[in-house]
């Protein structure tokens, strides 16, 4: 995959890094999450991260998130496994400019 170069406001790029590293601890998290069946917690967690992904330039996060959630809501594991390792490729690919 190529590098994703992304179009932020500058107060928003100093803060990035951190985030996107947030967003890794709640992928494994989600992971944990499951492999435990915890769907709601799961929906939860990506709701949270859809509405930040917006406010934080990365539209793309956001719509993985919309897509786990359905994958949560329907029980759906190895839809929900797919959704984590696609975001996390994603996360891996973004070149802050």
């Amino acid at each position: 995959m190529n590098k994703i170069t992304i179009d932020i406001d500058e107060d928003i790029k100093a803060l990035l890094p951190a985030y996107i590293q947030k967003r890794f601890r709640d992928i494994n998290r989600m992971r944990k999450l499951t492999a435990e069946s915890q769907w709601p917690a799961i929906a939860d967690q990506a709701h949270t991260i859809k509405g930040s992904g917006q406010s934080y330039g990365l539209p793309a996060l956001s719509e993985h998130c919309r897509l786990l959630q359905k994958a949560a809501a329907d029980k759906n594991r190895e839809k929900t496994l797919k959704i984590l390792t696609e975001m996390e490729k994603y996360l891996k690919n973004i070149k802050i400019p």
